[in-house]
Order: structure tokens, then C-alpha cells, then sequence
């Protein structure tokens, strides 16, 4: 016993260090196999691997589309079903879209032209723009050339040409490339706070005559323009005590000529085809 004991125990190490070496040399060829730079040519047609990740391996990329100016008929409108957008041909469109919010206020025409034409490139169809600039822009709420929004601080009743006519040259130059605009007629900002328009539109001077004739201004300067989604409020919701006057959602658009909120606007935490307009609201 005590013989066969001793000679187990001599064995043991032995055993353990056989399992060792077979283990140091499965791991070796595994890892020299995996490390290998060669891989396996593929058959005539087949898809190669995507080493960059994109895609699944085995299977290419798709491929960039690449909208231009004829490639949607605008303006979009809502599909037969109501649940998604198409334009004037029924072709439905999928937004693929880039946010450049500070883009009006904070780029020169040259930068804009660089900025649309690399994002045509990746594929966007859809850029989302403030058409006023409150914070975040280098001369805010001013533009690149120093043009303020408003010939007098916070009076929506004194609209600067000089800031409009450059608006509308960007607006004008998304669609040269086929892109729509996403564009928020007055972004409200967080919480009604500085980021947005919300204190401005609501002060002393602002009465609700001053701010529907500002959306008249805005509408008939932009009711020919069809690359445009209109985004009304953004990142807040006014409260309940701020809604003393309920009209239709329309009433500017229509007396300014512009297509129906229902075929190209989008508001923020309302449905989409009729809301109510508040007593500061300007569309």
C-alpha cells in the first residue's frame, strides 16, 4: 500500500506536467493562427468581410445615397396612412439627418458650403437649424457678418433684412444640394431658459400682435421655399396659464399663404396635424 501510494504520487507531477506542455502548445498554434495576416481568398463574386465594422462580416456595406436636387419633390407632406412623410410624388423619405442648430448665426456662406456638401456626401438628406440663434453662436444671437436679428434687442416687430436675406441664402443653398431643413422658427430652449427665445417672446413688448405679425413676416418670406420642415417650440413646453387664447394652429399660415401645418410642421409634445396656438405663439 504504502509502495503503490509513493508510486502514485511520483506519477502525479508528471501527469500535471504533460497537461501543461499540450496546453502551452494548443494556445501557441491558436494564438499563431488567429494573429495571421493571410486571409483565405474568397470565390469569384463572393462579399468580402468588412474589417471596419460597419457591417456585419461576410457582408459589404450599404451604400452611401447621395441626395440631390432631384431627387425628392418638395415640399414633404404626411403619407395616406399618416405615418411618415413622403414627398409631392408619394416617394417615402427617410430622414437621415445631421442637427446643426447654430449653423445660420455661426458660420460664414463659404463655411455652410463646406459643412452641406460634406454631409451630402455621407448621406444626409436632413440638416436641423435655429433660424434664430439665442446662446450659442461666436456673435449671438448676431451672424458671422454681425447682422442681429432685430434692428432693436428683443423686438420681434423690427426683423433685420441683412440677417433674413443671409437665412434665406442658406436655406436656398441646403436645397441646391436636395437637403431639407429642419428649422425651427423659434427655438424655445430648455426649460424656457437663455439657450432659447421663450423670455424674448413673451416679454413687455412682445403682445400677441407684435408676435403673429412676426409670423406672418416669417411665413410669406418663406412660404415658396418647399425644402423647409418647420419645428415649432423646441426643448419646452409652455405651461397651461400661458394658453389664455386657443386659435387654430393655422391662423398664420393661412393668412400668409403658407401650406398647412398638417403638410410641413412639427411641434414639439403636440400632435402633429392640429395644436392649438398659445397667446405669445408665433405660427
Amino acid at each position: 500500500m504504502t509502495a503503490g501510494r509513493k508510486m502514485a504520487r511520483s506519477r502525479h507531477p508528471r501527469r500535471i506536467s504533460m497537461k501543461l506542455r499540450s496546453l502551452f502548445l494548443c494556445t501557441s498554434l491558436y494564438m499563431a493562427l488567429g494573429c495571421s495576416t493571410n486571409e483565405p481568398a474568397s470565390s469569384p463574386g463572393a462579399p468580402t468581410a468588412n474589417r471596419s465594422g460597419a457591417s456585419s462580416p461576410g457582408f459589404p456595406a450599404s451604400p452611401i445615397q447621395v441626395t440631390t436636387s432631384a431627387t425628392y419633390a418638395y415640399p414633404l407632406k404626411i403619407s395616406t396612412n399618416r405615418r411618415y412623410l413622403v414627398d409631392q410624388n408619394n416617394k417615402p423619405f427617410r430622414i437621415q439627418g445631421d442637427s446643426a442648430q447654430s449653423l445660420i448665426a455661426n458660420l460664414t456662406y463659404a463655411e455652410a458650403d463646406k459643412y452641406l456638401s460634406d454631409r451630402q456626401k455621407k448621406g444626409f438628406n436632413t440638416v436641423n437649424i435655429n433660424l434664430l440663434e439665442a446662446k450659442f453662436a461666436i456673435h449671438a444671437p448676431a451672424n458671422r457678418n454681425g447682422d442681429a436679428p432685430f434692428t432693436k434687442p428683443g423686438d420681434l416687430s423690427t426683423p433685420n433684412e441683412a440677417y433674413f436675406a443671409f437665412a434665406d441664402s442658406i436655406i436656398d443653398l441646403a436645397a441646391s444640394k436636395g437637403m431639407l431643413v429642419s428649422l425651427a422658427a423659434m427655438y424655445l430652449g430648455v426649460n424656457g431658459g437663455d439657450e432659447g427665445w421663450w423670455k424674448v417672446l413673451t416679454n413687455d413688448v412682445n403682445a400677441q400682435t407684435v408676435c403673429y405679425n412676426f409670423g406672418l413676416y416669417i411665413g410669406k418670406r418663406y412660404k415658396s421655399r418647399t425644402n423647409i420642415l418647420w419645428v415649432i417650440g423646441g426643448d419646452y413646453l409652455p405651461p397651461q396659464k400661458d394658453q389664455k387664447e386657443r386659435r387654430d394652429f393655422g391662423d398664420s399660415w393661412k393668412a400668409s399663404g403658407m401650406p398647412g401645418p398638417s403638410s410641413c410642421g412639427l411641434g414639439i409634445g403636440e400632435p402633429l396635424a392640429s395644436r392649438p396656438t398659445r397667446k405669445h405663439s408665433l405660427l
